[in-house]
Order: structure tokens, then C-alpha cells, then sequence
């Protein structure tokens, strides 16, 4: 995505979560991952950041806003955050066995083990 393109969806997605916010909808994550990915586009990631974190305030059972965050944390190799969205993942994931929550927990594990791995914290688990 050209960074131009990337700043055109920002600004939609932001118009589109002001619609939701204003039509008492919000809570849809998959805008909100979408609105934080286009501004990792941007190479704002503190905003990025920013916007993950208050999004993940406001609905904290979305998942994909936990690990996207988690993620975006790691790609800025700032693994003791990245560490600490994830185990906050886990509480709130739970013990339910569903489907859903058990391919997030293979997610979830992916990307701690990823985190680890590139903190060269891997040893301490063998």
C-alpha cells in the first residue's frame, strides 16, 4: 500500500468509526484492527499504539486487538510489552475449549513463542 493510499484509509476508517461511535454500533474489532493497521501503514506507530491500547480498553473480550497490538509490539521489538498484551490475552481467553478460542490460543502461542524467540528468551523454555 502506497503511503498515500495508506493516509486516504485512515481517514475513512476513522469517518467510518465515528459513524459506529455515533449510531451506538461501535464494537465491531475488525474496523478497529483495520484502522490500526493502516496507520502502521502510515509509520505512525505511536498512534498505532495509541489506538490499539484505547481500543482494546473500550472492548477488551476483541481479541484480534490484543494480538494485533502484541504484534505491533513486537515488530518494534518491544518484547516486555508484547509479553504483557499476551498474558493478558490469556486471562482473558479463558478455559473454554471452542473452536474459536482454540484457534486463538494457537495464535496467541505462535506469537508468544515468536516474541520469545526474537527477545532470545527461547532457552529459558527448553
Amino acid at each position: 500500500m502506497k503511503l498515500q493510499d495508506a493516509d486516504l484509509a485512515v481517514q475513512e476508517y476513522r469517518k467510518a468509526h465515528k459513524m459506529e461511535m455515533a449510531a451506538g454500533t461501535a464494537g465491531g474489532s475488525e474496523l478497529a484492527v483495520r484502522l490500526g493497521q493502516a496507520l502502521v501503514s502510515t509509520h505512525d506507530f505511536k498512534e498505532a499504539i495509541d489506538y490499539y491500547e484505547q481500543a482494546v480498553q473500550e472492548q477488551p473480550t476483541k481479541l484480534p486487538l490484543r494480538l494485533s497490538l502484541a504484534e505491533l509490539y513486537m515488530k518494534l521489538n518491544q518484547a516486555q510489552d508484547a509479553i504483557r498484551t499476551l498474558k493478558a490475552t490469556h486471562e482473558v481467553l479463558g478455559d473454554a475449549e471452542t473452536a474459536e478460542n482454540l484457534q486463538t490460543k494457537v495464535k496467541l502461542l505462535q506469537l508468544e513463542a515468536r516474541v520469545h524467540r526474537q527477545a532470545g528468551a527461547s532457552d529459558e523454555y527448553a
